[in-house]
């Protein structure tokens, strides 16, 4: 192969870094279709238009929105004065155009930087689309002054407006080519780096942080990019921009907003601050503006859109008078949000022994959004939910039963054509050893479920069967999803409970009974104000009362607390705890004596739950993290069901997963069984 085309890894790297501008731009443009964001000239850098999936839409959007804010505030700070913006890496990105026909650049040198060959596609792009020809003053074209320069990279430029193409790696140079854009090292500059610096190693990254902090005396440097490499969620990041060629080389090194505070005050800056996209989304976006963006697209992936807004956050550092820029940047709408966000990193946390459930021979465990239930003493059931079948990833109609003795599982065959209907978010309950009752779920957003179905269960030398009877109901709840639901024995009735829930349009704050005997549904009129409505919740009985936990309310924020619901007279209080517990939802839950287990679950905050284990006698907290995880094999804690079992001395947690943003879909490989038996030591000590 002649030597000038031959590839190296380095250019393989840089190939592969510039082909997420390919992908990136198609989803912005997605995006913009739908609605979510206005920008009338992102379309023209798409040679195809694609519609991505509402995870997707909703993801960039947050991400639109954080450059955005900090292009508004540094405009608004600059007050018509002379400024400029350089954007590192700015691939296709058309803010440019969306800000000057704003009206927002009369005083602004906007500069772009990418890799050359990058550079020559969009300049080919402006000069074919009349409508972005329109928005410059002049022709895009190479000045004179960098004809007559050899060995220099190519520059672009019309008044105002200048893209570069240089590599960042070559400070030398692009300080050159800056020079030759007219650039003022003593007006105020905006340097915005969208996901860039992350593809670039320290050693590479560090000296253009720093080279700005020295050069320009004025300056924010605002960097939108990945952090949290170690948990479930960030190891399924990491591994897909390692698997497409454009690792993130710096994410290990930096991996959360602490660590990227103290690099860029080390290399530089005068002050640092640090925005993840749940703290811009539910504290800094105003609620009509998140309200109108939740409408739409229908969407119940919140977890995953939880966990990538974790995971992306913008860091802005500030030097001279870009400093009065800090406080605007960082505001919040609510400090109490704040300070739970702050102080619930370091709580004390024990260990809770657990290991790999090995189920032969293999069976579907690999699902989410599904239920369990146990069925006699040694055998869990598990219905519906999302996951891995022989056709691909689809919901799941096969009804299963893990044989907790043997350790096999069980593909239950229905005896009549009326077998159960895949859906996802259900309930399941427990009515008698071989009878459970599933309740309402959802087939997509669109078409909720508010069927009653008994699965009846027949085990003899054969193997396992069932039968799924649709009940006839004279009421019936509203169609619903994501609702809780349990057993309690009211004056010697069994009684089903469900608690919430929410429909395409609406969360729930209702409760319904179903009498265990009649197979009726009754509608049970709360002492007002009754809990808030809300979704993504649990709930399970202790004694004669329900105890509810979490959920999201109707604008997907985190609910605190633990509330006791008296079943005599459907009074209810909230439960004091020591600690305070942190919000949370897509948990379970289940009570073992006097002690209340939390499992699992997200919060908006960037920490992994595993058990949280509360004193319902006297609200003491215990926290406890799972030991045993491999890290090869990494453990998402929602979507997922649990059950008790060895005489409540164990707890096994079932299937669990997501769809991880564009990174691919996660399915928890196996069951997790954890040994519970020393956990109530813990309160007493």
């Amino acid at each position: 192969m002649p030597q000038d085309i031959q590839k190296t890894s380095k250019s393989r790297s840089d190939t592969a870094v510039q082909g997420t501008n390919d992908s990136s731009i198609v989803s912005k443009c997605s995006m913009v279709t739908r609605g979510y964001f206005h920008d009338d000239f992102v379309c023209h850098f798409v040679a195809k238009q694609s519609r991505r999936s509402s995870l997707i839409n909703k993801g960039y959007y947050i991400r639109a929105k954080a450059v955005d804010h900090i292009f508004k505030y540094f405009f608004a700070w600059c007050n018509g004065t002379e400024n400029q913006v350089i954007s590192l890496g700015a691939g296709f990105d058309s803010a440019f155009f969306r800000l000057k026909s704003e009206g927002l650049l009369e005083t602004t040198r906007f500069v772009e930087v990418d890799f050359p060959d990058v550079v020559r596609r969009k300049v080919a792009l402006i000069q074919h689309h009349h409508q972005l020809n329109q928005v410059l003053k002049d022709e895009l074209k190479i000045p004179d002054t960098i004809h007559k320069l050899k060995d220099v990279c190519p520059v672009y430029s019309s008044p105002g407006y200048h893209i570069i193409g240089c590599d960042l790696k070559q400070v030398a140079k692009l300080t050159s080519c800056l020079m030759h854009c007219g650039i003022d090292y003593q007006l105020p500059t905006l340097v915005l780096s969208e996901c860039v610096i992350t593809y670039m190693g320290s050693k590479s990254s560090n000296p253009v942080i720093q080279w700005v902090a020295e050069t320009f005396p004025d300056a924010m440097f605002a960097s939108y990019e990945q952090i949290y490499p170690y948990d479930a969620f960030g190891k399924v990041m990491c591994g897909h921009f390692k698997r497409i060629g454009s690792p993130l080389k710096s994410i290990e090194k930096f991996p959360t907003p602490k660590h990227q505070v103290k690099r860029y005050c080390e290399l530089g800056w005068a002050s640092c601050v640090c925005i993840d996209m749940n703290e811009l989304y539910c504290n800094i976006l105003p609620q009509d503006e998140t309200r109108r963006a939740a409408d739409l697209e229908l969407f119940d992936e919140y977890e995953e859109f939880h966990c990538k807004c974790s995971h992306y956050m913008i860091c802005c550092a500030f030097n001279g008078t870009c400093q009065e820029l800090k406080p605007q940047i960082k505001q919040v709408k609510d400090e109490k949000c704040k300070e739970e966000k702050e102080e619930n990193t370091d709580k004390d946390v024990h260990s809770i022994p657990c290991s790999a459930y090995q189920c032969n021979p293999g069976g579907n465990i690999q699902r989410y959004g599904h239920c369990s239930s146990q069925l006699g003493s040694t055998k869990i059931v598990l219905t519906g939910g999302f996951g891995v079948t022989s056709g691909g990833h689809t919901k799941i109609s096969q009804v299963e039963i893990i044989d907790t003795d043997s350790e096999n599982i069980i593909e239950v065959k229905s005896q009549d054509a009326d077998a159960f209907v895949p859906r996802m978010h259900h309930t399941m309950t427990r009515l008698a050893d071989n009878q459970l009752l599933v309740f309402g779920g959802r087939m997509s957003p669109a078409k909720p479920l508010n069927d009653s179905c008994l699965l009846n269960f027949e085990i003899d030398e054969h193997g396992v069967t069932y039968t799924c009877q649709r009940l006839q109901c004279t009421v019936e709840p509203q169609p619903r999803w994501r609702q809780s639901a349990t057993i309690v024995d009211r004056g010697g009735h069994q009684q089903v409970v469900v608690y919430g829930g929410r429909s395409t349009n609406e969360v729930f704050g209702d409760l319904w009974l179903m009498d265990v005997e009649s197979k009726q549904w009754s509608e049970v009129a709360l002492v007002q104000p009754g809990p808030t409505p809300r979704h993504s919740h649990s709930c399970c009985t202790w004694g004669s009362n329900v105890i509810l936990t979490g959920g999201l309310d109707d604008d997907a924020n985190t609910i605190d607390g633990v509330i006791i619901m008296d079943t005599a007279d459907w009074s209810w209080h909230t439960l004091k705890t020591s600690p305070d517990i942190q919000p949370r939802y897509s948990h379970t839950s289940h009570v073992v004596k006097d002690l209340l287990l939390l499992v699992g679950g997200l919060s908006l905050s960037p920490v992994t739950f595993g058990v949280t284990s509360i004193s319902l006698l006297s609200g003491s907290v215990c926290n406890y993290s799972l030991m045993a995880e491999n890290p090869e094999k990494p453990i998402m804690l929602f979507k997922i069901s649990s059950e008790l079992y060895e005489e409540e001395r164990k707890l096994v947690i079932l299937g669990g997963g997501g769809n991880c943003f564009s990174f691919g879909t996660h399915f928890n490989s196996t069951p997790i069984s954890l040994d519970i038996s020393k956990v109530g030591a813990d309160h007493e000590s």
